[in-house]
């Protein structure tokens, strides 16, 4: 059931030939990406497609996408972005503790 959702709903983004069949890996790697973009964003359909993605994402992923769907909700790339700390402890606290923070004080 769980696969059959998440090719549901990779389907949605992902554009097909007549007659073509995918798996549910091809159609992540084609697809997961936009899909999470479009229920994340705001579009028109945003609101619908997020609530179909969180569903699906609580009745569970299967192990085939699980590490890229994983990466993508906790927005792996932001995190491996130098800096990102650092802005987050200075947002945070401010710029002048975040100087404090920096140095070790």
């Amino acid at each position: 059931a769980r696969t059959a959702t998440w090719e549901g709903l990779l389907q949605i983004v992902v554009p097909r030939q007549a007659g073509e069949v995918y798996t549910l890996e091809q159609l992540a790697i084609q697809g997961l990406d936009e899909l999470m973009a479009e229920a994340l964003g705001d579009g028109p359909h945003s609101t619908r497609l997020g609530q179909q993605v969180h569903a699906a994402v609580l009745q569970g992923c299967p192990m085939t996408i699980r590490g890229r769907l994983w990466g993508l909700l906790l927005d792996v790339a932001v995190r491996r972005n130098k800096g990102h700390y650092s802005t987050l402890v200075a947002r945070t606290l401010g710029p002048e503790l975040a100087q404090c923070e920096q140095l070790g004080a």
